[in-house]
């Protein structure tokens, strides 16, 4: 599968500003429109999640989820850890907050 165009959850998307019923309405119109591709990271507050469950809420299939690793919040700032030990944290956790199995590409974030 080829995925030429992504949808970006991101930051905003995972605000408790930005409805979770607006973020899910996009995903099911992006998949519509031919999106196969999403791409979010735990960095982004609670996007990860709310793109699991707006995938799972519409059953979302053949679809390419891709996250990120190595960047955390660390009270107003961030820190970098890309250890193996962090990195298997980071996407057991991901895994778990995106409702999947597997992952489909783990970028390394900064």
């Amino acid at each position: 599968m080829s995925a030429r165009l992504g949808f970006g959850v991101s930051g905003p998307h995972g605000a408790s500003w930005f409805s979770e019923k607006k973020l899910a309405r996009l995903v099911a119109q992006a998949i519509d429109g031919g999106i196969r591709h999403f791409d979010t990271a735990p960095f982004y507050g609670e996007a990860e999640a709310r793109l699991g469950r707006a995938l799972a809420s519409i059953g979302a299939k053949g679809v390419i989820v891709s996250t990120k690793t190595g960047t955390r919040r660390d009270g107003l700032g961030f820190a970098k850890d890309f250890s193996a030990d962090a990195i298997r944290a980071d996407v057991e956790g991901s895994l778990r907050r995106l409702k999947r199995d597997a992952l489909d590409m783990l970028y390394l974030h900064g």
